[in-house]
């Protein structure tokens, strides 16, 4: 008998270790937006419904919604946009009802929120709020824009802001960084537009064509937002592994699938499946190297380090979107582990080679940085614990990517590559599909450390402007 129940421990042991990666089966419920996009050539006409559950607050009197095309406005206040656009976009509401009523609604003045009055709503009761609206394209290369033949199209819809202490935030668009902040919703879109347009679009995907135009539907549950990409000459590849489906749109044939279905494998095995059943690479006319969506990643067509750029966007996945953060208040703790994560994925494929050879540009590009900063005698605040908004682009990417990702190395170089995983699986499981702060990073690597590791990483996080060390 001893030896028949050591084998049923031995097996419910395996079967755990074999689904410990596996998301939670109870899936709380999530807002909803029913979107619908007419596309023109240079505009959007849409209608969305948003059922909103407010867990926000007792008698709550009003919803407030992000209007991020306005960021393209000519006389915008808050920019996306560094350089003079060829033309400008924007977004107007025509129409607000709450629950099939017309609703009072008005927007800022520097047009980047608009406020639903309500009356007071119970803690979970449902509201629905329906939209039209009508987002003008600018000509650009950025998140949201016409460039090349290439359509980006993200951050286009009207979405609900995100509640902190004091009430809906309402962070302003800025340049650097990631200035929008998201929580987790179900999407559920129908984008009409020419037959000619091949769209790379997220999620459970269906595409119908009717009197030259093309009807694409999409349902994305568990989505931070959603974004497409759209141009004439896509081609695409496509690659199944390990139950996800991979695409690759580019013009040229370009073909990154297999990297990123080993990207997705591993670090599915090492700390969580990825959580959809569709992964989407699009190249496009894009200003930087690349940017993170749930689901679908955006790769410049002119990056002269795909491999990298694919890999960072494709461990955002788990760092952005599986597990999400202040990416405005604290934009070390998505954009600094995921730069960490794409050097060390390379340890988790047994190269640590170019694992060192990755963390050795990175230190060697900080610490130029940082005595640069001694030779200017600036005593300039070296925090990487701080908004968005204090930063330069210099600044931003030497502080938040390289000396963060510096901080993680120190962490594994101190925990061991067995106690770091087990750090990075406790940050996972304790903030599946949730906001992260440094106060959980910090108790998930403590856990699995088995000490405090406080003291560790803000010595990392502080201003000092020689970097802390630790042995």
């Amino acid at each position: 008998m001893k030896k028949i129940f050591a084998i049923i421990a031995l097996c419910f042991i395996a079967a755990t270790c074999l689904f410990a990666c596996d998301k939670p089966t109870q899936k709380t419920e999530d807002n909803q937006y029913e979107i619908k996009v007419d596309y023109s050539e240079e505009k959007l006409s849409c209608e969305q419904k948003i059922t909103v559950i407010n867990t926000y607050k007792e008698g709550i009197e009003e919803y407030v919604f992000l209007l991020s095309p306005n960021a393209y406005a000519e006389g915008a206040v808050s920019k996306a946009n560094v350089k003079k656009l060829p033309s400008y976009g924007s977004i107007t509401i025509s129409e607000v009802k709450l629950n099939g009523e017309n609703a009072e609604f008005s927007v800022d003045e520097d047009g980047y929120y608009m406020s639903v009055k309500t009356t007071p709503q119970a803690l979970e009761a449902k509201s629905e709020i329906e939209m039209k609206y009508e987002v003008v394209l600018p000509e650009c290369n950025l998140r949201l824009g016409k460039s090349k033949g290439y359509i980006n199209v993200s951050n286009f819809y009207p979405q609900l802001a995100v509640y902190g202490e004091e009430g809906f935030r309402k962070d302003r668009f800025f340049y650097i960084g990631d200035p929008i902040l998201s929580d987790i919703a179900d999407f559920s879109v129908t984008i009409n537009l020419p037959e000619a347009l091949v769209v790379a679009c997220p999620g459970e995907v269906t595409e119908n064509i009717s009197d030259g135009v093309k009807t694409i539907t999409a349902k994305c549950d568990d989505f931070r937002d959603f974004a497409f990409v759209a141009n004439e000459n896509y081609t695409v590849k496509t690659l199944e592994a390990d139950g996800v489906t991979i695409k690759y749109y580019s013009i040229n044939g370009n073909d990154y699938t297999t990297l990123a279905a080993d990207v997705i494998k591993t670090f599915s095995e090492a700390y969580c499946n990825y959580p959809y059943g569709n992964y989407v690479i699009a190249e496009t006319s894009f200003s930087p190297d690349g940017m993170e969506f749930s689901g679908l990643s955006f790769v410049a067509d002119d990056t002269d380090n795909a491999t990298q750029t694919i890999i960072h966007e494709t461990v955002h996945q788990w760092f952005y979107n599986v597990v999400g953060s202040d990416n405005i208040e604290s934009p070390y703790l998505d954009e600094g582990l995921t730069t960490f994560m794409t050097e060390y994925y390379y340890v988790l494929c047994d190269e640590k080679e170019k694992f060192d050879e990755g963390m050795k540009k990175i230190s060697d590009a900080y610490f130029s940085y940082e005595r640069l900063q001694k030779m200017r005698g600036d005593k300039g605040d070296l925090s990487i614990n701080k908004s968005i908004y204090d930063y330069s682009e210099y600044g931003y990417s030497m502080l938040v990517y390289y000396k963060t990702a510096m901080m993680f190395n120190n962490l594994y170089e101190t925990a061991g590559k067995e106690r770091f995983d087990k750090a990075i699986k406790n940050y996972v499981e304790d903030n599946y599909m949730k906001r992260a702060d440094i106060d959980s990073l910090t108790a998930s690597f403590g856990r699995a450390m088995k000490c405090d590791v406080k003291g560790l990483i803000d010595g990392w996080c502080g201003g000092s402007v020689t970097t802390a060390k630790f042995s």
